[in-house]
C-alpha cells in the first residue's frame, strides 16, 4: 500500500494497555505513550510532552498487552 506512512518514537507507556476482542474476534491492543521534545526558547532549553494514542492489532497485540506496563 502505497498511502502508509511509517512512524517510529521513543517514549514512555502512560498507562497500562488495555485489550479488547472486536465483535469479530480480532484482539486489539491500545495504549498511549508520552514523548518529550526538548528545544530552546530564548536561550534557555524547556521540555514539551506529546501524546500519542497507539494500537497493536491481532494475535501480536495480544502477546504484547502483557508487557506494556
Amino acid at each position: 500500500m502505497t498511502d502508509l506512512n511509517k512512524f517510529t518514537a521513543t517514549g514512555r507507556v502512560t498507562a497500562n494497555a488495555e485489550l479488547k476482542y472486536t465483535s469479530g474476534g480480532t484482539a486489539c491492543t491500545s495504549f498511549s505513550i508520552a514523548v518529550n521534545k526538548s528545544y530552546k526558547k530564548d536561550g534557555a532549553w524547556e521540555d514539551k510532552a506529546h501524546f500519542f494514542n497507539c494500537a497493536i492489532w491481532g494475535k501480536y497485540g495480544e502477546a504484547m498487552q502483557k508487557h506494556l506496563t
